[in-house]
């Protein structure tokens, strides 16, 4: 187990130990990663005021709704291995009430950064490849592709994985090239979940996600499929790491 205390902030990576005897996984560079601990505290402090029509969550049971969101996007990602393709839309809702926020805005706290902020954790991912390993396709052509891969968070150090960073610094930085321009995991779930998810139904879509939904596919799902569903994978390992720490 790996585990490395500074002050308050506890780097509790049981979840995303290397096994020491497994020659497919790499020993990538441990960062400090307690600027995010502070940041996403600051981001999304336990509110305390209650109001005549509502009141304030204790921890515990903010806690067991992340509990039961975890166990709900586990499930709904085998579900939708085994064909129930009308299960993504709930895939991306989940998505979204787990991990979405709008940099600068106060009136979002999703519910896992929420109760990682309230724990002190670092929530540790693997990049594979860094954003420099994406552009450098798109530098050495004369002409710029309308698609052009991705980026993927992982749990675990995966060759060829080239940088650990936590998750939010992955959900803000541009992971994606479509039609000229950069797309952060952020925006995606934006673009799509807000349009398409079990909330609500709008009558019409964004046109970015349906561009690279027509893009080739990639272990029979379609790109931006393949893309959510690797990062609801991320965030379901990181929901059971939070949930297991003191």
């Amino acid at each position: 187990m790996l585990q490395i205390d500074r002050g308050q902030v506890v780097y509790a990576l049981e979840e995303f130990a290397i096994p020491p005897n497994d020659p497919s996984r790499i020993r990538p560079i441990l960062q400090d990663l307690s600027a995010w601990v502070e940041k996403r505290e600051s981001m999304f402090k336990m509110k305390v005021a209650t109001t005549p029509d509502y009141i304030i969550l204790d921890t515990d049971k903010q806690t067991e709704q992340l509990k039961r969101r975890v166990q709900a996007l586990e499930d709904l990602l085998q579900g939708f291995r085994e064909g129930k393709s009308y299960f993504f839309d709930d895939i991306l809702a989940n998505l979204r009430a787990l991990i979405f926020y709008k940099q600068g805005s106060k009136s979002y706290d999703p519910l896992l950064l929420r109760i990682a902020a309230f724990k002190h954790l670092t929530l540790p991912v693997y990049v594979i490849p860094d954003i420099e390993g994406l552009t450098k396709p798109l530098t050495n052509g004369t002409e710029t592709p309308r698609f052009a891969d991705f980026s993927l968070a992982m749990p675990y150090p995966e060759l060829p994985c080239v940088k650990m960073v936590d998750l939010q610094d992955f959900l803000e930085k541009p992971t994606m090239f479509y039609e000229g321009q950069f797309l952060s995991p952020l925006e995606l779930i934006e673009k799509a979940a807000t349009k398409q998810s079990t909330a609500h139904f709008d009558q019409t879509a964004s046109q970015v996600v349906e561009g690279i939904k027509d893009t080739p596919t990639v272990f029979g799902y379609n790109s931006f499929e393949y893309y959510c569903l690797s990062l609801a994978e991320v965030v379901v390992k990181l929901g059971r790491y939070v949930l297991d720490a003191n």
